[in-house]
């Protein structure tokens, strides 16, 4: 082996190191809900939860479907065991019942940034809060134990609630990829990029103190 090859291998081995994703199993604790690490115990009631067809209409998988919602569930909790990402299920504190998901992914440190994703609320949970109060929680610890530096969330522009909400708690809208992704229906989305950076959160944190524990 040749000494351009050695180091190649090493320049490699060592990105690989650097970009590890030592993410750790934890619960996050609101004010009307709970975020607890997804288990295999919660695949029937979250399928329940979240398979109304009305839920469907923004998501890249139809988890509608048992099936796909099944290989999708296997992989969330693949990626959990492997540190990859941090899957959760939403608990209302009142009733203890799940009421949806949510997740951290794309956890990459030599950029210091993280994506929250497959946020999903059931239907008769919408406009309770507990989709904000999520993504509140998830924003807290990117910023302040895993030290992240920007925090991105995708969503499909004729999610009008979500884009709503986005905006509300302060996220910043980057941009707007035109027909980035494929629908289940065959059609493509336009998707609208929004980022909270470090230095932001403190001001949004103060703005939505009420979903915060003391």
């Amino acid at each position: 082996m040749g000494s351009s090859t050695i180091t190649i291998t090493l320049v490699v081995s060592l990105h690989i190191v650097m970009n590890k994703l030592p993410l750790n199993p934890i619960t996050l604790h609101g004010k009307i809900s709970v975020l607890q690490p997804m288990e295999s115990c919660h695949h029937d009631v979250l399928f329940s939860a979240i398979r109304n067809p009305e839920m469907q209409r923004y998501l890249l998988l139809p988890l509608d479907e048992e099936r796909t919602y099944t290989e999708w569930f296997d992989n969330a909790l693949s990626e959990m065991n492997q540190g990859e990402s941090l899957a959760f299920v939403i608990r209302d504190i009142g009733e203890g019942n799940i009421v949806g998901c949510t997740r951290l992914m794309n956890y990459n440190t030599i950029h210091s940034s993280v994506e929250i994703g497959w946020t999903m609320i059931a239907l008769e949970c919408w406009r309770k809060g507990y989709s904000r109060e999520s993504k509140l929680l998830l924003l807290s610890h990117a910023f302040e134990q895993l030290q992240i530096m920007r925090v991105q969330i995708t969503t499909d522009i004729n999610n009008s609630a979500n884009m709503q909400l986005l905006e509300s708690l302060g996220a910043h809208l980057d941009g707007i990829l035109r027909k980035e992704r494929r629908l289940p229906n065959g059609t493509f989305r336009d998707s609208a990029y929004f980022s909270v950076l470090a230095e932001e959160w403190p001001s949004i944190k103060i703005n939505n103190s009420d979903c915060f524990t003391v």
